[in-house]
């Protein structure tokens, strides 16, 4: 095969208009096309080897309609390709019906479009249960039609047992594919809902500029960890940290450095806490740290060893050098005392080592 027929049989298969919420009808559409096709080349073989010219005729006919529903479905008329579906198979189970009898078992193909219709979001609810209602009213018309009437082609019991047998086969496998490919969707989306649950968690929680927690989610961690203290009496401590000086970096190089520094410094503290510290933006350029099961004093060495790292970086912002430096008040949870009071008394704290010159830690 040369260049330009590769080209051009990629742009005959090219799937297109393909919309993200009808994937899963998209996919069933295009196996379920190219399992019928398959089917049906089979039967078109058989009917000509035993000379049933019309049902031969037929089934030629049924693979281009499966041929055009595989080519429409990839170009995005799904709903066109359904019904071509929908009219091949009620109108091949008529015909074989009519002419094999009930016996010859093609009248199981109606009941794969059962799943197949309920795939589809382009008919309505109402539509979807008419149109199974008229399968039903068809299904049950063609077995009376095949007691009252003689079949026009007289097959041996043999070969009538092979069809029924071949056409229970396709039609279990039709039936499993749509139940497996169900499944697999009602999981995709499961998953994908659980997913979105999380990334929506996580906005909830966490602060848009730094990525660290919001205020909203460090406080449900210090009343977990109150209520663990009310329970077991673990001691935990608090440290609140600002930086020095914020607004003249506003001021001189803009918000954007302003942004830079706030992130920057949240994220030197975060890489040094342990055994489950948590660090939050408070406010604008505060910061608030809650260090699980600790004590007064290895919350001060924290807290020491966070200001000098802070310290010990410089921010370049548009070739400036940008020296940061924070205060930091530590507080110790040892008694029943509300929320708004032990963040207080870390505050106060933070406010004590401002009053003494900043660039220092205040316990």
């Amino acid at each position: 095969m040369n260049f330009r027929n590769k080209k051009f049989f990629r742009k005959i298969l090219k799937t297109s208009n393909v919309d993200d919420s009808k994937y899963s009808l998209y996919s069933v559409i295009n196996y379920t096309s190219i399992l019928c096709l398959a089917v049906h080349l089979i039967l078109l073989t058989v009917f000509f080897i035993l000379g049933i010219k019309y049902l031969a005729a037929f089934n030629m006919f049924s693979c281009i309609i499966y041929a055009m529903a595989f080519f429409i479905n990839r170009r995005g008329f799904h709903g066109y390709a359904v019904v071509l579906a929908i009219c091949e198979v009620v109108g091949h189970a008529t015909l074989a019906i009519m002419f094999l009898g009930w016996p010859s078992g093609f009248h199981y193909y109606i009941l794969s479009l059962v799943p197949l219709l309920f795939f589809s979001k382009d008919i309505s609810r109402p539509g979807k249960v008419i149109l199974n209602i008229l399968f039903c009213v068809v299904y049950i018309v063609l077995g009376y039609y095949s007691a009252a009437n003689n079949a026009i082609v007289n097959l041996s019991a043999k070969t009538l047992n092979v069809f029924n047998n071949y056409n229970i086969i396709v039609t279990f496998s039709s039936l499993s594919f749509l139940a497996y490919y169900y499944c697999m969707a009602v999981e995709k989306a499961d998953k994908r809902l659980r997913k979105a649950n999380r990334r929506l968690e996580v906005l909830a929680d966490t602060d848009p500029l730094t990525g660290l927690l919001n205020r909203r989610k460090i406080i449900d961690e210090i009343n977990k960890n109150i209520n663990e203290f009310k329970k077991t009496g673990k001691n935990f401590v608090l440290v609140m940290a600002d930086i020095d000086n914020f607004k003249s970096f506003n001021d001189n190089y803009g918000h954007n450095c302003g942004d830079l520094v706030v992130t920057t410094s949240g994220a030197i503290m975060k890489s040094q806490l342990f055994n489950g510290g948590k660090i939050s933006r408070w406010g604008g350029e505060e910061f608030l740290i809650l260090l699980p099961n600790c004590n007064i004093k290895r919350g001060k060495e924290l807290a020491e060893k966070l200001r000098k790292s802070v310290q010990d970086t410089t921010v370049i912002y548009k070739e400036t050098k940008v020296s940061i430096t924070m205060t930091f008040g530590v507080s110790e949870y040892n008694s029943n005392i509300d929320i708004e009071e032990a963040v207080g008394n870390t505050d106060r704290a933070l406010y004590e080592g401002k009053r003494k010159g900043r660039n220092c830690v205040v316990a």
